[in-house]
């Protein structure tokens, strides 16, 4: 299996094969009427592929991912669509597979940037599976945030809870547009809409389409996943509105706030923090 500290990559059809061995997970965690696969269950099916030696790590990884994003657990079904590559929207991957605690920011940055003005890219996710504890997520924040164009428009400590809202300058944008980035991740402290098999933060890298369903967020100046531009009849929008909001309250098992919302990158538990995070 081979293991490379940072690389940018494009889902395509030849991974098929593994994708379908993903889809082939039973659902085991239930929230309310839907059902999924555990976090568990997923780093279990990347081992075992590795062990195949027929795929490159980083391929594993974005199926797993992918996967986790294609069956909705994330609650936005704009989201779910484009993680099926509806219309064959792009959602490109940087993985870094490093080793906890080894600092690779600024390559990863520069992948980021590079990834990010690719043509044809619409959502661009930055893939760190080493990342398993809460310390390391916040160190890795702040490093990606002082040698990269992230930058941090909230940062503070708030309800008990350490509230990061993460940004990045859509690359290609006309005027000066910038992206909320979402964070995801295989721990307890996240809400269920967020907890998936990898830590990985998600960019919106094109700006608002000249149209724009009404009920989304309609300022400019800002780009977030369900901005994607899905081709389908205005019922269909107003049906998959719906379908969000029901799911989204469904899996988080509770009304919406503004630490589940996508404005939010992360809001960490102090109590999990233990570095200079903690206060």
């Amino acid at each position: 299996m081979v293991r490379e500290p940072s690389t940018a990559l494009r889902p395509s059809h030849d991974d098929n094969e593994l994708t379908q061995a993903f889809r082939a997970l039973r659902p085991t965690v239930a929230y309310g009427a839907r059902s999924f696969p555990s976090v568990a269950q997923y780093r279990r099916a990347v081992a075992e592929l590795e062990e195949t030696d027929r795929w490159d790590r980083p391929r594993v990884l974005v199926a797993a991912q992918r996967d986790w994003h294609a069956r909705g657990q994330n609650g936005c079904v704009f989201a779910r669509l484009t993680a099926l590559a509806a219309g064959g929207l792009r959602w490109d991957y940087v993985v870094a597979d490093f080793e906890a605690g080894v600092s690779t920011t600024e390559v990863v940055g520069d992948l980021v940037r590079d990834s990010a003005t690719a043509d044809g890219v619409e959502v661009l996710s930055l893939l760190v599976p080493a990342l398993t504890t809460a310390d390391e997520v916040a160190k890795f924040i702040r490093e990606l945030v002082e040698s990269s164009a992230f930058w941090l428009e909230r940062d503070e400590a708030i309800d008990d809870l350490m509230v990061a809202h993460l940004r990045y300058p859509v690359p290609a944008a006309s005027t000066d547009v910038q992206a909320w980035v979402m964070g995801f991740g295989p721990f307890e402290w996240m809400p269920n809409t967020r907890r998936s098999p990898y830590f990985e933060l998600v960019i919106r890298v094109q700006e608002k389409r000249s149209w724009l369903f009404h009920r989304l967020n309609q300022d400019r100046d800002i780009a977030h996943l369900a901005d994607v531009p899905l081709n389908m009849p205005q019922h269909h929008w107003e049906h998959r509105w719906q379908s969000t909001r029901r799911r989204t309250r469904m899996i988080l098992q509770k009304e919406p706030d503004s630490y589940s919302a996508a404005k939010c990158t992360l809001a960490i538990p102090l109590a999990e923090l233990h570095g200079p995070d903690r206060t």
